[in-house]
């Protein structure tokens, strides 16, 4: 009866301080704790029970930081793996920081943010195990083949030593199913038609199943940026002009998608300010300038348009007069009788409603030149 009394009786969390209901206690080294705070716990944690309130309230607090540095900066460059999948960061071309998780959304799930430095081991880890196929005789019976045959299983796994205060080792499978093999003659398509090869099952060799390469393949790689990040220091370093074709791109994307002139604008000056004194992205910095006259004149009225293209024809027509030879004061009387004169001519002019930007043709209706193909407005 004692024993029924105390498996009823209601218990509080040491953790959060609600009640634990039926069979949701979960046992710590000095008190209780709900079942809802133990899952927030790190998923690579095995010492629940051998665990004081206090660590387990520190780790949850450590797990919320995790949580938030997830939402707010990290950002995974590739992905790797095809059941647990390895989440890996870059920084300066060198694998810094990465999750492992078999969840459908790692971020939901708050995936334990590990940095390859704090990785002090890395091992590959190909499980195999082998089952005699055998065939029905007429009367039932079970024999074996001749020569034998065999179906081989293969599963794929990393496991990571990881110098962590609630964990020390993460192990994760890669592949989803697993990879079966049967020693026999097996077919499959060459270069040149039809192929065939044995697999023997005394030298049975899986490495000419396209699909154990595969994960055998995903395994090294794993092992690979482990081993880079491990080192930073060594490892491979992106050339400084690949990561500045990388900063334009990203550049371009941000000018695409701002719709206000004045912010678009905004960001060419900036962009502008950050190479122009370059001499390496003198051409970029000659684009950049190029494409800030091109905003600021879409954002122009109609009016201002025709008003800047004049001021750019007369510029033109000044520096042609100079190269010339003529005077100062010849190319201003010029250009003053030319300023005269247009502002008695009425003709359709660049600008105007219904003439075309670029070749000049007027009466135009519609949305598109018809002459040029240029679009109006």
């Amino acid at each position: 009866m004692g024993f029924f009394k105390k498996l009823f009786e209601k218990k509080d969390c040491e953790i959060c301080g609600g009640e634990i209901g039926l069979l949701g206690n979960k046992k710590l080294v000095d008190g209780d704790c709900c079942k809802d705070c133990a899952a927030k716990l790190s998923p690579w944690f095995t010492e629940r029970k051998e665990s004081t309130v206090a660590e387990i309230k520190e780790q949850i607090a450590y797990r919320e930081a995790n949580a938030e540095e997830l939402k707010s900066s990290f950002k995974p460059t590739k992905t790797l793996g095809d059941y647990y999948k390895m989440y890996v960061v870059y920084e300066n071309g060198c694998p810094s920081r990465f999750v492992v998780s078999g969840a459908a959304n790692y971020v939901e799930a708050n995936a334990d943010i590990i940095r390859f430095t704090d990785v002090v081991s890395c091992n590959v880890d190909i499980r195999d195990s082998r089952t005699e196929l055998k065939r029905k005789t007429e009367s039932g019976e079970q024999v074996s083949y001749n020569p034998p045959r065999y179906e081989f299983r293969y599963e794929f796994y990393v496991e990571l030593g990881i110098n962590n205060p609630y964990f020390d080792k993460i192990r994760f499978k890669v592949n989803r199913s697993t990879v079966k093999l049967i020693s026999e003659l097996q077919t499959h398509r060459a270069s040149g038609g039809i192929g065939q090869f044995l697999l023997s099952n005394n030298d049975f060799d899986p490495t000419y199943s396209p699909e154990f390469r595969q994960y055998q393949m995903m395994c090294d790689e794993i092992a690979e940026i482990v081993q880079k990040g491990q080192n930073p220091q060594t490892s491979f370093q992106v050339p400084e002009e690949i990561l500045e074709k990388e900063r334009q791109m990203a550049f371009g994307d941000k000018v695409m998608a701002e719709e206000d002139m004045k912010k678009k604008l905004a960001l060419y000056d900036e962009e502008y300010a950050r190479v122009k004194d370059d001499p390496a992205l003198a051409e970029y910095a000659a684009f950049i300038a190029k494409q800030r006259k091109a905003v600021q004149y879409a954002a122009m009225t109609p009016e201002e348009q025709a008003a800047k293209m004049a001021e750019l024809m007369q510029q033109k027509q000044k520096d042609m007069m100079t190269e010339a030879g003529y005077s100062e004061e010849d190319i201003e009387k010029t250009l003053a009788v030319k300023t005269s004169e247009e502002e008695k001519d009425d003709s359709p002019k660049l600008g105007d409603p219904g003439v075309c930007p670029d070749c000049g043709a007027t009466d135009q209706t519609g949305k598109f030149c018809e002459y040029c193909g240029a679009k109006l407005g």
